[in-house]
Formats: structure tokens, C-alpha cells, sequence
């Protein structure tokens, strides 16, 4: 996804569906990111995530130059990876990972 606007209407689709157990959005600007990992299940885990989308309009637009940066992407890959593996081996995971590649600072909530 590569705006709030496509975000919505995704969100819009599965969050009220019953068989979507785990939704994992990762978003990234130049060297951050943030990984949601929402079990819509849990009407806290919908709640905080719904209120995370906001319009596109309000976002931090980015030089085409900071969205090509090679490593973030990979990274946030990593992170869906591993979040993946922790909800198939029922593993507790946050539902939010926010890692700044800039400063190595890596926090979870």
C-alpha cells in the first residue's frame, strides 16, 4: 500500500470480516518504520489501528529519492516476517513496531 487512501478501503474490506485473524500494515518513509499488527478480533487492536488512518493530505510527503532507499523496505519485511512466524507459533506480539534505521531506536507496544 502507498497511501492512507488505499489503507482505508483495505481496512474498510477486512476488518470486520471473521476470518481475518492477523492484518499486518507496514508503512516507511526514508530510514523509519512502522509495522501495526492488528488481530481485528480484539476491539482495542481495531480501535487504535482505525485511528491511525488519517487522510493523505495530512501525511509526510517524501522525495520519490527517500521512498528507494534499499534497507528500510528490507527491514520492514523482516518485521512482517517475524510477526508472521510469532502469530503462527501463537507467540505474543505487539501490535505496533516502530524502527528509526537513522538512530538503531527500535520501539514496540
Amino acid at each position: 500500500m502507498d497511501s492512507m487512501e488505499s489503507r482505508k478501503s483495505i481496512w474498510k474490506s477486512v476488518g470486520e470480516s471473521p476470518e481475518v485473524k492477523l492484518y499486518i500494515d507496514a508503512r516507511m518513509g526514508l530510514q523509519t518504520l512502522v509495522v501495526w499488527s492488528v488481530m481485528p478480533p480484539i476491539k482495542a487492536h481495531k480501535v487504535a489501528y482505525s485511528q491511525s488512518i488519517c487522510a493523505d493530505s495530512v501525511t509526510l510527503p517524501e522525495p520519490c529519492t527517500a521512498r528507494t532507499v534499499g534497507y528500510t523496505p528490507l527491514m520492514a519485511a523482516s518485521v512482517v516476517s517475524r510477526l508472521t512466524k510469532a502469530f503462527v507459533n501463537q507467540e505474543q506480539i505487539p501490535q505496533q513496531v516502530v524502527l528509526d534505521l537513522a538512530t538503531y531506536t527500535l520501539m514496540t507496544l
